[in-house]
């Protein structure tokens, strides 16, 4: 046989069983991966927030549950170009950091969320912010 042939078929044999490897990955992929939820939710009235630079106030909570049951979260604000960390629960706000992070550095909508407070509810999840933006 030919060694232009012979080549010209290994080529052809080993890229088809590429593309279809490829297909079938990216199939599977799609298909088993979670379904996130999508936010794209923007309305005027959180961009006119975004402008008020005054301090969100930690809410009393008046529920059915006991004193003890209320559980606390943690609220990061962007004050003075710095993000602050504070824990909320029974509605006193106790601050606990400053955060290493230059937020001059962020994205403008993240920024703006930021000024506006990010509710964390678990050390976890706050523990992922911090990686996430000191990165």
């Amino acid at each position: 046989m030919n060694k232009k042939l012979y080549y010209t078929i290994c080529s052809s044999v080993i890229g088809v069983f590429l593309i279809v490897w490829l297909a079938l990955f990216a199939y599977f992929s799609v298909r088993t991966s979670p379904k996130l939820p999508q936010n794209t939710k923007t309305s005027q009235s959180e961009n006119t927030n975004a402008v008020k630079s005054e301090k969100p106030k930690a809410e009393n909570i008046s529920s059915v549950k006991n004193a003890d049951e209320i559980e606390a979260y943690y609220l990061i604000l962007c004050e003075n170009g710095a993000l602050n960390v504070y824990e909320v629960k029974n509605g006193e706000q106790n601050f606990l950091e400053t955060l290493d992070i230059n937020v001059s550095q962020m994205i403008k909508t993240d920024r703006e969320e930021f000024m506006r407070g990010v509710r964390v509810n678990s050390k976890i999840e706050l523990a992922h912010i911090i990686e996430d933006y000191a990165s």
